[in-house]
């Protein structure tokens, strides 16, 4: 009698596990292997957009969105941020803000410590050569004299994995007025990516890429759409009241084109009565130039079939010219308001497009931008907020001099200082090394030395970093975050809030960026399609996140070197 009952709890109990290990089995199985008997995808693969395509805004402010939502229309950012999950607390975790590393670190998720790209150039101690981040000797222009690719990169980025994840049935494309910022996006096993050639008025690419440019490229370069806006004039988009918000049209501190006014109307003509080179620059820096790259990124989707086979595909397009503006009038003048504006239309342009090919809610679209922007440093005295320009070249001079005094002159009369770049000065260490002194020593009498220049706030060495010896602050954390022992300098200055330094001959007018402050690292975040739960989200997040979360939606592996988390609040 009691076995009876022992056997029925045993038979019950194997009932339970053997229901449990198939419900389990089932679970465990990936979603696209189980196909109906009529080969119907998954929910999962059904749930996988057809395209995904990263918009990247050059230099664009979070705070853009809020200063000037009530001038945006329906269809661009507002869409965005009424139908996307919008992430408002986005801030790179890096000090050096800069395009190219930004972009990079769009696409792989990670830091420029790990992805190598430190800045939009540094120097080479190889070489004994400052090189461009989008530099390679190894390939040529196709369409261009140029000679850029993606090899300095040092990771994956997304679009490379989601190739690798089907034998490269996916495509992956960046288009840009930047060549930096098309090549990295693109990733380094890219189908293709496209630049402005400033001197020649084309779209343009490298033999990394292609061979020649592809039939279409050549028929949409044969449209010669920059020459339809020679000697056009850029006006205020609205009304002149609209644009109380911002500064003064006339500020004496702004910069502008050779040969142009600092107000409205900006006429575009490279100071010349015919089309030059000149002009073809100023038409890249100037709104139009958004609206060419809009209607490239859609020949690019329609000739090369992107999002038309069951395999997804991937698109970044980053419009530059807010940049370019930026860096000139700054980020309070009317013609960066202006500018945000038009960029709001022409991506309200650009969605309409995708929704008439595919429906929106067949493909999933990334708003971010690549760093922020400091007020120019007059604009910044002007109200209060401490503005300073600090004199990179004389700065430079001074410290090449006082090195001699404090050590002697070096062998062969080389240099002590090779080079002032991103913040840095690059030592010759070879020649330090030859004549015996330490490098310790010659870093911190540099940094004891510049650091007493108005407009620093502190400095810190390669060899300390490099030996753990950082402070665990915020600003500390950044640093490391940026720093790569092979491409980074010998000693990092920080700059107090607001202040800048001009480390070339063009950077003493207008403003720049590349600082830790909140208004270099702080930018939108938006996600938008069938895969996201709309809303807004006050979490702290990252650029760095956006990579790892394209690979969650996409079903993939995320790049080598993501770091980034998945931004699971804003998923479905």
């Amino acid at each position: 009698m009691k076995i009876k009952p022992l056997y029925s709890r045993l038979t019950l109990l194997v009932s339970f596990l053997l229901i449990f290990n198939l419900s389990f089995i089932s679970s465990a199985t990936p979603n696209n292997l189980q196909a109906s008997s009529k080969g119907q995808v998954s929910n999962k693969e059904n749930l996988k957009p057809k395209l995904a395509v990263v918009i990247v805004v050059d230099q664009f402010r979070a705070d853009y969105l809020q200063r000037f939502n009530h001038l945006f229309g329906q269809k661009g950012f507002r869409r965005l941020m009424n139908q996307g999950a919008y992430f408002t607390n986005a801030n790179y975790a890096y000090s050096n803000t800069y395009t190219a590393a930004g972009h990079a670190t769009i696409v792989t998720g990670s830091l420029p410590s790990i992805h190598g790209i430190i800045g939009n150039k540094w120097f080479d101690r190889r070489t004994g050569k400052f090189l461009r981040a989008s530099d390679d000797s190894e390939v040529k222009g196709v369409g261009t004299e140029g000679t850029s690719s993606p090899t300095l990169l040092l990771t994956t980025t997304i679009g490379d994995q989601l190739r690798l994840s089907n034998n490269y049935q996916s495509k992956s494309f960046g288009v840009s007025i930047k060549d930096r910022s098309a090549v990295f996006t693109a990733g380094r096993r890219g189908s293709g990516a496209y630049w402005f050639n400033e001197k020649k008025g084309q779209m343009c690419s490298s033999t990394y890429f292609i061979k020649e440019l592809p039939e279409w490229v050549l028929k949409f370069n044969e449209q010669r759409v920059p020459d339809q806006y020679f000697q056009k004039n850029w006006e205020r988009k609205l009304p002149e009241n609209a644009y109380n918000i911002s500064d003064q049209d006339d500020a004496s501190y702004e910069d502008t084109w050779d040969g142009n006014t600092k107000t409205f109307p900006h006429i575009i003509d490279g100071n010349s009565k015919e089309i030059t080179p000149a002009f073809y620059k100023q038409f890249g820096d100037s709104p139009f130039s958004n609206e060419m790259l809009a209607k490239f990124a859609l020949a690019t989707i329609d000739s090369e079939k992107l999002g038309q086979d069951q395999y997804p595909d991937f698109l970044t397009v980053s419009f530059s010219a807010p940049d370019l503006v930026g860096h000139m009038f700054g980020p309070y003048s009317q013609e960066v308001q202006d500018m945000i504006i038009r960029t709001d239309e022409t991506i309200g342009f650009l969605l309409d497009e995708l929704d008439k090919r595919f429906g929106l809610n067949n493909i999933l679209v990334v708003l971010t931008a690549d760093h922020g922007v400091a007020p120019i440093p007059a604009y910044a005295q002007k109200h209060n907020l401490g503005g300073l320009r600090i004199d990179g070249l004389k700065l430079r001079k001074e410290m090449e001099e006082r090195l001699i005094k404090q050590f002697g002159r070096l062998n062969n009369d080389d240099k002590y200082i090779f080079g002032l770049v991103n913040q840095q000065f690059y030592l010759n260490e070879d020649a330090l090394k030859n004549k015996k002194l330490e490098i310790k020593e010659v870093e911190d009498f540099l940094g004891q030395q510049a650091v007493k220049t108005e407009g620093f706030a502190n400095y810190y060495t390669r060899t300390k970093i490099v030996a753990g010896e950082m402070p665990s602050t915020d600003i500390g954390r950044k640093i490391i975050a940026g720093f790569s022992a092979e491409r980074s300098g010998s000693v990092f200055m920080l700059l107090k809030p607001f202040a800048q330094i001009a480390e070339a001959e063009d950077e003493y007018n207008g403003t720049g960026h590349g600082t830790a402050y909140h208004y270099d690292t702080h930018v939108p975040i938006i996600f938008m399609g069938k895969q996201i739960k709309p809303g807004i989200y006050h979490t702290t997040s990252s650029p760095s996140d956006i990579a790892p979360t394209l690979a969650t939606i996409l079903d993939v592996e995320p790049p080598n070197g993501s770091i980034g988390r998945v931004l699971l609040e804003g998923l479905k």
